[in-house]
């Protein structure tokens, strides 16, 4: 049998529900010293011919910024939505890059080589390796963040680390104290615990798969590997031998104790030597641990009992080792250079990257599809779009959407009321559906106004991407009256007699209208009403402009069965939403295999284009949140800040807590993050905590309760400092929670406020004289947004004589839009290029959120 063709193992007893699962890392086989054989059902190994010295890759590894290398020739400059920027290491079934995400973030790619590539057996189990790692969700560990195990080119894409290997570590620094020994044996083992709550083994703890950050080590070398076992040295007497013992979490235990043993003392338990010698070792002698310091020798034996059911489970080894964690946690030298690497700047994209056409199928390292290689399949029209022409069957009122569940919003109804008694006489309108009646789609359209002039159309520019520069800014809003604006030139013959025989042409709406995220969902609901009103009324366009809004309530079945109905609707050309980060995981697949295009205004960015085709971020990621706090710091001149990482927010707190601390100039800053549950939490304790320790800014990443009960706690310890909180810490439970002091806290926020924009005011006054109240969050963006959709609509059908959403998404990813709140921008995954702001600055006050500007490097 093949290094390549081995069987999963069974687990042992006690842990029946446990899938042994494949191990990342590479180098199994001959590169790390160990293969298998088969006979009579067991897995035995032998010593394994001598390696070739080349590095084995690792996920999200590498030895700092000057360690890197140059791509070669050979190398693709892309693959799937990475662009690949430097090499990080090499191995036998492929080569690791350091890449960057088409939104900007850091990535360790794995690209597989063609010749493992397309040999079943490994393709399977990598596909194995990456499905099961991606249930697996834990702080510590650093899982696959994106991956293509079907195509032609296979990949696997982790989140980069800049902290050292404890390999790197102990080589460099030497044995590390037993309290960060300790620290470092807790948190991994809280991680392992994660991975085998979720049935599956890691099997490959090394300390070359664990790196360290400031504020603890991160696990990697999980899912995506395509091989068994870790190197000889690290592995269990059943993994050694084989045998009647079937390899289960036991074994990452055991190697656990392996490398805290190699931790504390700089060497492994079982000495150096041939792999012969030391799998050997591993199966028939006891570890030297004479060595390791006193207070860790009884846990790190229990680790290494040669009985694996004697063992404690990694849950156990958390709570035994679970001291307090800090930026403290590391020796002083070792500390630094963690800082300096995360202080380093990474290599970044050029202006002139190449794009999705230099890296077609099949491509990778020395295989076909590479740099002139074939490019991809065009995009074809979407299953429900059609040719510009008259609407099939008239109107909306096709298919119930799950039993009725989606309903038209009050206030959309309150708004086209509201509208229909303001028309100007002589106006005429499209006929509307009945939007209450079960089974029908809601749906606005606005009528045409009469007498509007023309003019003729501004000169476009050429170049790679072509502006779409219309009357707008703070000038947009001219007209009085119903809150109309002349934000569209109308020219002469561009405009077709309403009525049969004009296609009708839907902007979608799928958005939180009723639930926790209400106040932003309806505020993008208003402001796609009134640019969609503009538009009808300015009459230039070649088609009737409708609306479909749908309600997801900020559920996920509800979110799920709404993007299948606008999905379904042929007249739906794009769709704004969702409001929410929780529902985009089950609708984005849906618009992608549409290719509806989906312009997100709200949601973070964090998700990865590749997984969502069709996905138009209209906002900077919410990681550039640390370069916006680290703007905010600088101006209060705030030196020692402190970043709270708030579990209870999950992933994407912890995401934006790290994209803080590590994008903090270290010249300029003295950060340090600390992780805690808001939950559980004692404000009081640690609030005077950061009082005495002289923190001179605090940086929240979590929810607005949280917020609020940390500042009221910090006020009354006397706190002196900055305040600083993301956009998930905005909300009425945050005065709720703080007291509403006169003068608080500042938050960054991705949404302007027409009241005080000198931009966006005139649209501002626009929305309170139709609907008598100021704007919402992303009321002003839905307009920008919907004036982006209806130009693009209306240039494609201009140039090339029809309207599918495939050939629409391709031109909005091309776009460009000087809007009233930012200019909006899009590479060509959808992320979002443009020239705005990085965010908004609010402070509290009062009760309220004051605007206080925009903030920009």
């Amino acid at each position: 049998m093949s290094p390549d063709a081995r069987e999963h193992s069974r687990c042992p007893p006690g842990h029946a529900k446990v899938r042994c699962g494949t191990v990342p890392g590479e180098g199994n086989g001959g590169g790390n010293g160990a293969t298998t054989e088969g006979g009579s059902g067991r897995e035995r190994f032998r010593a394994a011919p001598p390696t070739t010295g080349e590095e084995p890759p690792r996920a999200g590894r590498h030895g700092g910024v000057d360690t890197m290398r140059e791509l070669t020739p050979a190398d693709p400059r892309r693959v799937g939505s990475h662009l690949l920027l430097r090499r990080l290491g090499e191995g036998r079934s492929g080569v690791v890059y350091l890449a960057c995400s088409l939104r900007g973030e850091p990535a360790a790619l794995k690209l597989i080589r063609p010749a493992y590539a397309f040999d079943p057996a490994f393709r399977a189990r990598f596909a194995a390796d990456v499905a099961s790692a991606r249930h697996v969700r834990a702080r510590r560990l650093v899982t696959v963040a994106a991956a293509d195990t079907a195509g032609g080119t296979v990949w696997a894409a982790y989140p980069y680390v800049a902290g050292p290997t404890l390999e790197e570590a102990v080589a460099g620094h030497g044995p590390l104290p037993p309290r960060t020994v300790g620290a470092l044996g807790a948190l991994l083992a809280e991680a392992l615990a994660a991975v085998h709550a979720g049935g599956l083994c890691h099997r490959d703890v090394r300390p070359g798969h664990v790196q360290l950050t400031l504020d603890g080590p991160r696990l990697t070398g999980f899912g995506g590997s395509g091989t068994r076992i870790g190197p000889p040295g690290f592995l269990s007497p059943e993994q050694a031998v084989g045998g009647a013992i079937p390899v289960g979490p036991p074994s990452d235990v055991f190697a656990l104790g392996c490398l805290l043993a190699y931790a504390a003392t700089g060497r492994g338990p079982f000495g150096d030597g041939t792999p012969r010698e030391l799998l050997r070792r591993a199966a028939f002698e006891p570890p030297e641990l004479a060595d390791v310091p006193r207070g860790l020798l009884e846990v790190v034996g229990a680790c290494l009992h040669r009985d694996p059911l004697l063992r404690p489970s990694a849950r156990d080894l958390a709570r035994e080792l679970a001291p307090p964690v800090g930026t403290g946690w590391l020796p002083g030298p070792l500390a630094r250079e963690v800082a300096a690497r995360y202080a380093a700047p990474l290599p970044r994209p050029a202006s002139h990257e190449p794009t999705g056409a230099d890296q077609g199928p099949g491509g990778g390292p020395g295989g076909p599809g590479g740099p002139g290689g074939p490019a991809g399949p065009a995009l074809e029209p979407a299953g429900g779009a059609r040719a510009l022409g008259p609407p099939a069957g008239g109107g909306a009122g096709r298919g119930e959407l799950s039993g009725g569940r989606h309903r038209e919003s009050r206030e959309h109804r309150d708004s086209r009321e509201h509208r229909d008694s303001r028309e100007e006489p002589g106006a005429t309108a499209p006929a509307h559906a009945s939007e209450n009646a079960p089974g029908t789609h809601p749906r606005t359209t606005s009528a045409h106004s009469q007498g509007v002039p023309a003019h003729p159309a501004p000169p476009v520019r050429p170049g790679r991407r072509r502006a779409l520069r219309l009357l707008g800014g703070a000038g947009a809003l001219a007209l009085a009256g119903a809150g109309a604006g002349l934000l569209t030139r109308a020219r002469p013959g561009a405009e077709a007699p309403a009525g049969a025989g004009r296609r009708v042409c839907a902007i979608g709406l799928h958005a939180d209208l009723s639930g926790p995220h209400a106040t932003a969902g309806n505020g993008q609901q208003r402001g796609l009403n009134m640019a969609v009103d503009e538009l009808n009324r300015l009459g230039n366009l070649p088609f009737d402009l409708a609306v479909r809004s749908l309600d997801d309530a900020g559920d996920r079945t509800l979110a799920a069965d709404a993007a299948r109905a606008l999905a379904a609707d042929p007249e739906v050309m794009a769709v704004l939403g969702p409001t929410d980060d929780a529902v985009l995981p089950v609708v984005g697949e849906t618009y992608g295999r549409a290719e509806l295009p989906l312009l997100a205004l709200s949601v973070t960015g964090t998700a990865d284009g590749g997984q969502h085709p069709s996905l138009l971020l209209a906002r900077p990621p919410a990681t550039l949140a640390g370069i916006a706090a680290g703007e905010v710091l600088a101006a209060h001149a705030a030196r020692r800040v402190v970043v709270l990482d708030d579990r209870a927010a999950g992933e994407d707190g912890g995401r934006i807590a790290r994209a803080v601390n590590g994008s903090l100039d270290r010249e300029r800053f003295a950060p340090r993050t600390r992780e805690l549950d808001s939950a559980d939490v004692d404000f009081t304790a640690l609030a005077a905590e950061l009082t005495g320790d002289g923190t001179e800014a605090v940086v929240w990443c979590g929810h607005a309760e949280g917020a609020g009960r940390l500042s009221r706690a910090l006020r009354t310890t006397g706190f002196a400092g900055l305040g600083l909180g993301t956009e998930r810490a905005i909300g009425p439970e945050y005065f709720l929670r703080s007291g509403q002091p006169p003068e608080d806290w500042y938050f960054l926020a991705a949404y302007t406020d027409p009241r005080s924009d000198p931009r966006a005011r005139t649209f501002g006054q626009a929305h309170r004289e139709r609907f008598g109240w100021d704007p919402e969050p992303y009321a002003a963006e839905a307009y920008d947004a919907t004036h982006l959709l209806v130009t693009a609509m209306r240039e494609t059908v201009e140039h090339r004589g029809g309207l599918t959403r495939g050939v629409l998404l391709d031109r909005l990813r091309t776009s460009e839009y000087r809007g009233v709140a930012r200019e909006l921008a899009f590479d060509d995954t959808g992320a979002y290029a443009g020239a705005g702001p990085l965010a908004y600055l609010y402070r509290a006050h009062h009760g309220q959120l004051r605007f206080e500007g925009p903030v920009s490097v």
